[in-house]
Order: C-alpha cells, then sequence, then structure tokens
C-alpha cells in the first residue's frame, strides 16, 4: 500500500530487483552491465529526489542482503553434495545413488503414473553429475 505513494514506479524499481537478482545469481557481463546501466538511467533521472534515492537503497539493500543469502545457502548446498557417485541402481519406482534412496511416483487424477524422472531430482547436482559421466 505504501508503495503505491512512493516517488519512483513499481516497475521501474522491480526492474532493479530482477537486475540485482541476476547480477548475484548468474554473475556474468551481460547481468553486471543491465544492472549498472538501469541504475545509471534511475540516478539520472532521480538525482535530486532524496526520497526515491532512500527507497530505492532501502529496498535494494533488503534484497541484496535476501539474494545473498540464498546464493549463501545454495552454494552450501552443492558443497554438500557427494564429489562422485560409485552406483546408480533404478529398482521398480526408486532411483538409489550411493544407497541412498529417491522414490520416484507420480499421480495424475488420483492414479498413479510410473515415472523415471522427478523434476526435483532433475534439478538437483547429483542428477547432474549423473548426466555429465554418461
Amino acid at each position: 500500500m505504501w508503495l503505491k505513494k512512493a516517488p519512483i514506479s513499481l516497475f521501474s524499481l522491480s526492474l532493479l530487483i530482477a537486475a540485482l537478482y541476476f547480477t548475484i545469481f548468474i554473475t556474468n557481463v551481460y547481468a553486471i552491465g543491465t544492472f549498472v546501466f538501469l541504475m545509471v538511467c534511475f540516478l539520472k533521472h532521480h538525482w535530486k529526489n532524496k526520497t526515491a534515492l532512500k527507497l530505492v537503497g532501502l529496498v535494494g539493500s533488503f534484497f541484496l542482503v535476501y539474494f545473498l543469502f540464498l546464493h549463501h545457502r545454495a552454494s552450501i548446498q552443492d558443497k554438500q553434495a557427494p564429489a562422485e557417485i560409485n552406483q546408480v541402481t533404478l529398482v521398480a519406482d526408486t532411483l538409489s545413488v550411493n544407497g541412498e534412496h529417491y522414490p520416484l511416483s507420480v499421480r495424475q487424477r488420483d492414479k498413479p503414473i510410473r515415472s523415471f524422472t522427478d523434476s526435483n531430482l532433475r534439478r538437483s547436482s547429483i542428477f547432474s553429475r549423473l548426466l555429465v559421466k554418461r
């Protein structure tokens, strides 16, 4: 509610936050360049408006801390993943990787469907390492 009365449009603020997200999580020349470009445009248009500068500073620092926390947590999870996979066994609806069992079951309209992939497992680093070794 209080953002509707803000001296900056919500679209501009969300663009800055999205650029900050991609700068932290992707960190390539394009993401950094986009973030710098948007910040320069923002500063050019709102240089004398101290309220807008404070708002973007406050909201931006909140999201900066939040995104850095998420990035740090994801890097810790990647470090905890096993370095190598010794054995992969597929038994019915269960995938066993290094002795850990991952159930693979899908339901559609209360009817079980056999599936040998899982979207959460596909995103995990264990499954990615399985694909790389092939």
